[in-house]
């Protein structure tokens, strides 16, 4: 391998230790070597050896791009505004280098070589949003027959509001442009009131709804607007799922006759993304005809879970997996029968109340006993573990099906407690001894 080859796989690979680890004795190795700017930017750009490798840089006969990439790339102010003054007393711009510039450090002096060098309508566009020469690059801009996009940039970073407003309105801009208006310049009240004149979709005022432009601008008008145009199912769905006139939304939603894709809708972004009106929006859907799926979410999402149980257990086929899932959920008596009809598991074998005295008698002679993370673990197990270990037949069910299914079936009153943590689980077994013995334990 050649010396030239050697060298420059040594950099490449402290250079990559330096960015990954940011390791001294290898920056300090690095700096002995025969460094060039690119190897040095790299070092500024992503290690924290950046001050010593930007003085090491300005001693170098460094060009024009160097400094700019520094000025595009870098975030350390101390850096970019000493690299912009080398960049603006040693070299003549380009307006491109300049506007990089304005940009980047919102530099007032870029903007001043620019604004002199016959900026196109971007660069005057750069120059009113990241400079102090705002109104003059709008005076010269508005000299130039700007198209509605320029106009709404004037509008919205200069003090020629009112002027570009109505040159604005004169080129018969569409909603979509008077809605960016509203969304992003202070002429907020002036377009809202002029869109609203204008008599526009509904679906014109979704982005105030779900607050694409995250400007939290007119929303509540929107959505008054909306509830005043007959709103469809999903459009009140999504003002009570984004918190906009909830009452009044509510209130016409019940009113609706719910068709399955209207449930769909409904279940997605009120109950699966977390409403404040699940629950509502559940027992809603439950007098209509839900799919098991819909049921399903039902059981997932909300507090009705004994409502939809019942009425998967009327209604659908579903498959032991299913029951096991459900009987997990919700222990109602037509869950608990139907699961153990499926088995053929007779209930009668089971004392459900001195069960659960028995094992809260043991865990309280000795807690160690209780493991809440395994349903059996040598002598310990959880709370379903131990109702499995004290029943023969909750063995046999164990063996054949699962321990879900077998202690759901022996303790289905006090299930919460199979998965609970443990001190939930201590300190509920607790109040059975004392309920049950009238003694204390710990």
């Amino acid at each position: 391998m050649s010396e030239n080859k050697l060298h420059k796989r040594l950099k490449a690979f402290l250079l990559e230790i330096i960015i990954r680890e940011n390791e001294a004795s290898a920056w300090e190795h690095f700096k002995t070597l025969d460094l060039d700017c690119a190897d040095l930017n790299e070092v500024i750009l992503s290690t924290s050896f950046k001050y010593e490798a930007w003085e090491l840089l300005k001693k170098k006969n460094a060009a024009m791009d160097d400094f700019l990439h520094i000025v595009n790339n870098v975030d350390e102010d101390n850096i970019t505004r000493e690299a912009e003054e080398i960049l603006l007393d040693r070299f003549s711009l380009d307006n491109k280098s300049l506007q990089d510039i304005v940009e980047a450090n919102k530099s007032n002096r870029a903007a001043e070589l620019l604004f002199h060098q016959s900026p196109d309508n971007q660069q005057l566009i750069a120059i009113m949003k990241y400079s102090d020469l705002k109104d003059r690059a709008a005076a010269e801009l508005l000299k130039r027959s700007p198209n509605l996009d320029e106009l709404r940039k004037i509008i919205e970073y200069s003090g020629f509001k009112e002027e570009a407003w109505q040159r604005f309105i004169q080129q018969n801009p569409n909603n979509e442009e008077i809605i960016n208006i509203v969304h992003y310049t202070d002429l907020q009240d002036m377009a809202w009131e002029y869109l609203l004149a204008r008599q526009p979709k509904k679906d014109e005022l979704n982005e105030f709804v779900h607050d694409f432009a995250e400007t939290g601008r007119k929303r509540n008008e929107a959505a008054k607007y909306i509830l005043s145009q007959r709103p469809k199912v999903s459009e009140l769905t999504d003002l009570i799922q984004n918190d906009l006139q909830t009452e009044e939304a509510w209130a016409k939603l019940e009113k609706k006759k719910l068709k399955e894709e209207d449930l769909e809708y409904i279940i997605w972004r009120l109950l699966r993304q977390g409403s404040n009106y699940k629950n509502e929006a559940a027992a809603l859907c439950l007098k209509f005809n839900p799919t098991a799926g819909n049921l399903w979410d039902i059981i997932e999402y909300t507090d009705l879970k004994d409502e939809a149980a019942e009425r998967l257990v009327q209604t659908a086929r579903l498959t032991l997996y299913e029951l096991e899932d459900l009987v997990v959920a919700s222990a109602i008596p037509s869950v608990v029968k139907t699961l153990s009809k499926r088995i053929k598991f007779d209930r009668s074998q089971v004392d459900e109340q001195k069960l659960i005295r028995e094992i809260a008698q043991k865990v309280a002679a000795n807690p160690e006993l209780l493991d809440v993370n395994s349903w059996h673990n040598g002598e310990k197990h959880s709370v379903g573990g131990w109702a499995i270990t004290l029943n023969e037949a909750g063995k046999k069910v164990e063996k054949e099906y699962s321990s879900e299914i077998a202690a759901c079936l022996l303790i289905p009153n006090y299930r919460h407690l199979i998965f609970a943590d443990r001190e939930t689980v201590l300190n509920e077994l607790k109040e059975i001894v004392k309920f049950d013995q009238g003694n204390t334990w710990s």
